[in-house]
């Protein structure tokens, strides 16, 4: 079964929502932002793990820690991820973007992929 992950990252806590194929939230969890703790909650999600989080300035670092962690991982431009009505908080913020990732409404972040450098392997 395909879960996607949407993540609401900050610099000290990070919160998860996943959700199913059908959009059911199967997982909902706020941690510490360490990579023990973000890797801790995936490892929780036995099937597919589809995930996204926005371009930030910890988004280089949570791709680095993440990326092998899960099978497919889309970092998406902030500008262009639909504004949801009512009030704002981590958990609707990281389950928005898990429904927007489920139904492919998410354009990944050109900056991110040009801006970083790596070495070769």
């Amino acid at each position: 079964m395909k879960y996607y992950i949407g993540l609401d990252a900050h610099s000290t806590t990070s919160t998860f929502a996943v959700i199913d194929e059908n959009g059911q939230c199967v997982l909902r969890q706020t941690v510490k932002t360490s990579e023990q703790s973000l890797v801790g909650v995936i490892n929780k999600i036995n099937g597919e793990r589809i995930m996204t989080f926005e371009e930030s300035s910890i988004s280089q670092w949570l791709y680095l820690q993440l990326k092998d962690k899960v099978d497919h991982l889309l970092i998406c431009n902030p500008t262009y991820v639909a504004k949801k009505q009512g009030a704002k908080t981590d958990f609707r913020d990281a389950l928005h973007l898990a429904q927007e990732l489920r139904t492919n409404h998410l354009q990944f972040s050109m900056i991110a992929v040009i801006g970083w450098r790596f070495a070769p392997q």
